[in-house]
């Protein structure tokens, strides 16, 4: 066919990832396909998704032999969180000491020969949902990059809304429910004479 042509590797990974936003019914297993995919795009070493908690993160990487090879320990995972917290591009790459971001002195070193790139994941209101990591060998960050990484970042956060927003829908149903389980318990039927 004439001006029809193959879709880029890219295209189908970004085609894969909207169907997995909406067959998932689970946020863990949807986030690890999210990181898996993210991270083969960008051709990362290792990619993980970190979602906020508070003052915690949980990690959500695709967790193969080989990109578990190349995770950072807990103690490198929180100074990436911590740089996470105070970055303000939506787009960052992180020096080779990490901690230069969280102004610590005996922070330990990434492995070397990579970059870690930090990309925000930020709900529509500006609040700080968690953000993407990917470990990769140091190469220049294209203006496609950019917008491809821009674009993840936003899905991501709208599957973690979208989740979010799920889940509130399932607890309140099951508070109607116990409410009017409650309710019922308390209802008396009688007839017109009371009995």
């Amino acid at each position: 066919m004439r001006g029809v042509r193959a879709s880029s590797p890219r295209a189908e990974e970004l085609m894969d990832l909207a169907l997995d936003a909406a067959q998932s019914q689970s946020l863990p297993e949807f986030l690890r396909k999210f990181a898996v995919r993210s991270g083969r795009m960008l051709q990362a070493k290792w990619c993980a998704v970190a979602v906020f908690r508070g003052a915690e993160a949980d990690f959500y990487s695709g967790g193969s032999s080989q990109e578990e090879k190349h995770r950072p320990g807990k103690t490198l995972e929180k100074l990436l969180v911590a740089s996470a917290r105070t970055v303000e591009e939506d787009v960052a790459v992180l020096p080779a000491n990490p901690g230069a971001f969280s102004n610590s002195k005996s922070s330990p070193k990434g492995p070397k020969g990579f970059e870690t790139l930090l990309v925000r994941i930020d709900s529509g209101d500006g609040e700080r949902l968690g953000c993407v990591f990917l470990l990769r060998e140091p190469k220049e960050l294209t203006e496609a990059d950019r917008r491809l990484l821009r674009a993840l970042a936003s899905h991501a956060a709208l599957s973690l809304v979208n989740f979010r927003r799920f889940s509130q829908l399932e607890r309140s149903k099951r508070q109607w429910v116990e409410d009017i389980d409650a309710i019922t318990d308390y209802i008396v039927v009688h007839d017109r004479r009371w009995k």
